[in-house]
């Protein structure tokens, strides 16, 4: 994922064994620093760039405060959103999205197949066309 500045590039790593959460120069491609410490993929900047999210071990949601100058500092990290959610299908891109002042947070909540066997989604196609003589428009 590109920053909203486009100079930094964040991106998941299992160079050393375990993935990793790894911020670089761009598109230079120095200055690499790590930025998960437990473990940690789908890395998501929030829209103003003050933040760097992205998944932990355990399908958290982890915070960093970051500030972009000539280097990238790196701040403490927190957990925001904590729970049993989906983890991304693959291809390293997030599943998740934050609001856009970084509050909020959309994700897919892991369910049980059993539970929402009954679960059903009606579909109404042309539904404009329907609703059109049956409103009256001023």
């Amino acid at each position: 994922m590109i920053s909203p500045d486009g100079r930094w590039l964040a991106y998941a790593s299992d160079e050393t064994g375990t993935e990793e959460v790894y911020v670089q120069a761009f598109p230079a491609g120095d200055a690499k620093q790590r930025v998960s410490t437990a473990g940690g993929n789908e890395p998501l900047w929030s829209r103003d760039g003050g933040r760097l999210f992205y998944r932990g071990a355990k399908k958290e949601v982890v915070g960093v405060a970051v500030r972009s100058g000539s280097t990238l500092t790196i701040g403490a990290s927190s957990v925001v959103v904590e729970g049993d959610y989906e983890p991304a299908a693959g291809a390293g891109a997030p599943n998740f999205e934050a609001s856009v002042d970084g509050r909020r947070f959309l994700l897919i909540r892991h369910n049980d197949v059993a539970a929402t066997a009954g679960t059903h989604l009606d579909v109404i196609l042309n539904w404009f066309a329907e609703l059109g003589p049956r409103v009256r428009v001023p």
